[in-house]
C-alpha cells in the first residue's frame, strides 16, 4: 500500500472515533409512536433566528415594473440586485 493512501484511510478511521470521544450527542432512540412529535420539535428548534433572516426584512418587488411603480409611490430609488450563487449564504 502507498503511503499517501495509508495516511487517507487512517484519517477516514480516526475521524469517526475523535468525534465520539469529543462528546458529539448521541440521541436516545425514539419510538415510533413519538417519531412525528420529535421531529416536529426538532425542525422547530433548527429555525432561523431572526437576526439570521434579516434579508426577509427587504421589500422585495416581484417584477422590476412592480418595483418601479413602488418606487414611484413612495418616491424612492430602485435597488436591482442580481447574483450568481446563493443569497442565504452572501456570497453574491
Amino acid at each position: 500500500m502507498k503511503k499517501c493512501s495509508w495516511i487517507a484511510w487512517l484519517g477516514l478511521v480516526a475521524v469517526p472515533a475523535s468525534a465520539a470521544d469529543a462528546g458529539v450527542p448521541n440521541p436516545k432512540p425514539v419510538s415510533d409512536a413519538k417519531l412525528v412529535e420529535f421531529v416536529e420539535r426538532q425542525a422547530v428548534a433548527w429555525l432561523p433566528a431572526s437576526h439570521e433572516k434579516r434579508i426577509d426584512e427587504i421589500g422585495w418587488a416581484p417584477s422590476l415594473v412592480a418595483a418601479k411603480e413602488l418606487a414611484r409611490r413612495s418616491q424612492r430609488p430602485v435597488f436591482v440586485f442580481t447574483h450568481d450563487g446563493r443569497v442565504s449564504t452572501g456570497r453574491c
